[in-house]
């Protein structure tokens, strides 16, 4: 199936720079820009958003440079944004200070604070990724609204072949849809194993009648626990997505270069983050507790007075009846919990990853009987007042061997101190290094860089799980026959390190490619 998306972006910028000799030597630039992305998916990718998912962003800005003296300059900025899909204003200031002490050296301490809004398809989707037809459909919802499950959430089942009425979560699993489902089979049961005793073969109607009379029937509930898809457990809140985000970064950056070959920079940085929404499970699932033991205590309840008053009507006295119905109904208590037992033990055969989906009031589906459960996933943020507060580093160098070889690397450290869902997904630690080699006057070129990367642990929504450390070799080699045609061979991970760029995603391994190059 083909997804139709069209795109439309209009762009217009203003800009006018000017000086002011008196302020510092000082040079500016003002100016305004707009922005306006529009879309078309016939309904397929915005759904229900298709006709109110225009993205626009008006802007002006004020920047300068003010030389503070020959080694010293300061970089002032200021930004101010407003947003059609929110009533909120944004200002974004910015400031560097950049010391140069002599040629080829510089120091930089920089601060930024800047508003950025999340992406339009984090805004207006509204579409299913995924169908088990008769179960439920998985469905992402964007932020343009709320999510609520209103005053009464209420548990869509999602079991097979069970015409289960929706009930509400305060209640759970009505107990009386698995007495019809298993009565017939408990009957059976004593007929089969009373009817060839002659003298507990009068009891199988006295049974019969007490298991199918509608006062037998339990009207309690089993209970339920609610939990997302990773087995955590997930709380039917209401919840929404700050349409916006906001980083404010401080770092502290040296660049040199010593001796016209060698080169290498060091950056930290420090980060605090606030707002914007993180992509998470928004509906519970829903897994039956304790059915068996709920089942046959209540019903185990139900039926002793009822054993009771048919034996006596039977012709049996009172205190032998009361015994009796004591027997009976302790060894149908047993039945029942044991039949509550296996009807879970069969709904967990069929591979059902749960019972019932806990649906907001937003994305509950049609009155259609047929209606698919909508598990959906969304962009919420969970506490719009947290500050996530990361601290990062970066060495890099470049070394010139020969005029015609150059060594180059980086190491990167990164740590989040907490994450939202999706924003753990990268390693804390990196490493790049790599030679390459490109004379002037040769016709042959090529390259050899190393790459690592720490094992972490992802928590993204849909590939949650572990990822291993990542250790690839990438090799290119080239050959230029005469001017117009090269010929470029190049082997992305050439020992074949097989590695996953997430949970479950397919491996990757050796690439081999091969190019002929015509330049005319």
């Amino acid at each position: 199936m083909i997804t139709p998306l069209e795109r439309k972006h209009f762009e217009a910028q203003l800009q006018y720079n000017f000086t002011i000799d008196k302020v510092l030597n000082s040079e500016w630039s003002t100016g305004f820009d707009y922005r306006n992305a529009t879309a078309n998916t016939q309904n397929h990718v915005y759904g229900r958003h298709e006709n109110d998912d225009d993205y626009n962003i008006l802007g002006g800005y004020l920047q300068g440079k003010l030389r503070l003296n020959s080694t010293l300059n300061l970089f002032l900025a200021g930004r101010y944004d407003g947003y059609n899909f929110t009533d909120e204003r944004t200002f974004s200031p910015r400031a560097a200070l950049v010391y140069n002490p002599f040629e080829g050296h510089n120091f930089r301490l920089t601060y930024n604070k800047a508003a950025n809004p999340i992406p339009a398809s984090d805004i207006y989707f509204d579409l299913p990724i995924q169908s088990y037809p008769g179960l439920f459909d998985v469905w992402i919802l964007g932020a343009k609204k709320p999510y609520t499950f209103g005053e009464n959430p209420i548990i869509d089942w999602t079991i097979p072949e069970a015409d289960i009425p929706n009930t509400r979560l305060a209640d759970g699993f009505p107990l009386s849809v698995a007495f019809a489902n298993v009565t017939s089979e408990i009957i059976n049961g004593v007929r089969e194993q009373l009817q060839n005793n002659p003298q507990l073969a009068p009891l199988i109607g006295i049974i019969e009648n007490v298991l199918t009379n509608t006062q037998a029937v339990p009207t309690g509930y089993a209970a339920v626990e609610t939990l997302d898809s990773g087995k955590q457990p997930l709380a039917a809140e209401d919840g929404k997505g700050n349409l916006l985000s906001y980083m404010t970064s401080y770092e502290l950056g040296y660049k040199g270069i010593i001796g016209n070959r060698f080169s290498f920079g060091v950056d930290i940085y420090h980060y605090r983050r606030k707002g914007g929404a993180s992509f998470q499970q928004i509906t519970p699932n829903v897994n039956i507790v304790n059915l068996g033991q709920s089942l046959g205590e209540e019903v185990g309840e139900k039926i002793l007075p009822l054993l009771e008053e048919q034996l006596i009507a039977a012709g049996q006295p009172a205190s032998i009846a009361a015994n009796t119905a004591q027997q009976l109904s302790s060894l149908l208590e047993t039945a029942y919990t044991n039949a509550g037992d296996s009807m879970i033990e069969y709904m967990d055969s069929l591979g059902l990853p749960f019972h019932g989906i806990v649906p907001i009031v937003e994305n509950t589906g049609t009155a259609d009987p047929y209606d698919n459960a909508r598990l959906t996933l969304g962009y919420v943020t969970n506490d719009p007042e947290v500050v996530g507060k990361d601290w990062g580093a970066e060495f890099n160098f470049k070394y010139f061997l020969t005029d015609a070889m150059v060594m180059q690397g980086n190491y990167t450290w990164f740590n989040l101190d907490n994450g939202e869902p999706g924003d753990l997904n990268f390693p804390q630690n990196k490493v790049r290094m790599g030679i390459t080699y490109s004379p002037e006057d040769s016709k042959f070129s090529g390259a050899i860089n190393y790459q690592w990367d720490q094992e972490y642990t992802s928590n993204n929504v849909t590939f949650p799980g572990k990822i291993p450390a990542k250790s690839i070799v990438d090799l290119s080699l080239g050959y230029q026959f005469w001017d117009p045609v090269k010929f470029q061979l190049s082997a992305v991970n050439l020992f074949n390190n097989e590695f996953r760029a997430l949970p479950n995603f397919p491996k990757i391994g050796r690439t081999i490619t091969g190019r002929l190059l015509f330049d005319f």
